[in-house]
């Protein structure tokens, strides 16, 4: 029997995660898809946003982790990303 290896991504720990999206001069968000019990439209929990991002919204990243992107972005529930 083969003993179950964790996949490398899984063992990364957010912290340097978020050092290396810090680095980044885009704006990065890494989203976790949560789809409701009810069977609805899929929501997108924001889990990590960059530096840059926290600049050009002009929100500190306490604000926008753990909120839906629909909460920040209420435009962007009209683009096909969004839907099912």
């Amino acid at each position: 029997l083969m003993n179950h290896r964790p996949n490398k991504v899984d063992i990364i720990p957010s912290s340097l995660w978020q050092t290396a999206l810090d680095q980044s001069a885009n704006i990065v968000f890494v989203y976790e898809a949560v789809q409701p019990r009810d069977a609805g439209p899929t929501h997108f929990l924001i889990r990590l946003v960059n530096r840059r991002g926290e600049q050009v919204l002009g929100l500190p990243r306490a604000e926008m982790v753990g909120r839906f992107a629909h909460e920040l972005f209420p435009e962007s529930s009209q683009f096909p990303l969004w839907k099912d």
